[in-house]
């Protein structure tokens, strides 16, 4: 019997620590109000296509992977650079906030983005780390209105999107190069309800400038952004201007 009562106290234990681990990360509370008549927000259906869009509230945990390589390009003096990533991550307590959901856009809050697996391109004498983190970013739509103009991300303080390390004997622009500037990035589907949405950061879009001299640079990437907690439970979403 005690040996009895003892394996029941652990198991109680271990369902106690489980639901605290599931609990960690930030969720959206499901609302059963309709998104209906307000700003662009993130809304849940249970069903794919949403028929019937409601709000969600509150803060979720949010991931990414990469699609297409990440790639950046900038034309310096001493000729053009281009180097791609061909893995990157959101960093750990990236997430959605839309406390306020209709009333206030939702903004996507990324710790950092890190990218692997990168490789110079052009010019082949110089090498880059390959392992590359930004800083804390923040993405606000560009417009209240109109989804399809995506989300302008730049720097949650200042304008330092990322420091890049260049190296190699002939290389001409070795040592930490800064990025600074912001990117806009469009959502694909925005008006379809999915599990998983891709967002499109196109080199056209790119308001970002390289190296002490700041001539422009330019970046593109795709990336399939997921809120693991809220698809877990099968439910669908999307971004809409209701």
């Amino acid at each position: 019997m005690k040996l009895k009562a003892l394996l029941v106290s652990i198991l109680a234990m271990l369902a106690v620590s489980a639901v605290g681990a599931t609990t960690a990360s930030a969720a959206f509370a499901l609302s059963s109000e309709e998104c209906n008549e307000g700003l662009v927000s993130f809304c849940w259906d249970v069903a794919e296509p949403g028929t019937l869009l409601r709000e969600l509230k509150g803060k979720e945990a949010a991931t990414a992977t990469v699609t297409k390589p990440t790639l950046l390009e900038a034309a310096v003096a001493g000729g053009p650079i281009h180097f791609e990533c061909l893995k990157a991550k959101l960093g750990a307590g990236s997430e959605v906030d839309q406390e306020k959901p209709l009333a206030e856009v939702a903004l996507v809050k990324v710790t950092s983005l890190e990218t692997s697996e990168c490789k110079m391109v052009k010019p082949l004498n110089c090498e880059v780390t390959p392992e590359i983190k930004t800083k804390a970013i923040v993405g606000d739509p560009v417009s209240e209105t109109d989804e399809a103009q995506g989300v302008v991300f730049k720097p949650s303080v200042g304008t330092l999107f990322v420091e890049v390390k260049f190296s190699g004997a002939e290389c001409l622009i070795k040592g930490n190069q800064q990025i600074n500037g912001e990117q806009v990035c469009l959502w694909l589907t925005p008006l379809e309800d999915l599990l998983g949405q891709e967002l499109l950061c196109a080199h056209t879009e790119s308001n970002l400038t390289f190296g002490a001299s700041k001539v422009k640079a330019t970046f593109e990437g795709e990336l399939l952004v997921r809120l693991p907690t809220l698809e877990a439970a099968g439910d669908f979403w999307d971004i809409t201007q209701a």
